[in-house]
């Protein structure tokens, strides 16, 4: 995970036909965060 002086940023692939939806599509997630705010974990 990558970080600096102004935050932190995360980024991923989730495939949506692994959480219940019918059709098999790739959504890219990015999470930021302040510093000194709590960045969640990847699902």
């Amino acid at each position: 995970m990558p970080s600096c002086d102004v935050g932190q940023v995360r980024f991923g692939v989730l495939n949506a036909g692994n959480y219940g939806v019918s059709q098999s599509r790739k959504r890219t997630f990015i999470w930021a965060a302040a510093p000194g705010n709590y960045l969640p974990s990847w699902p």
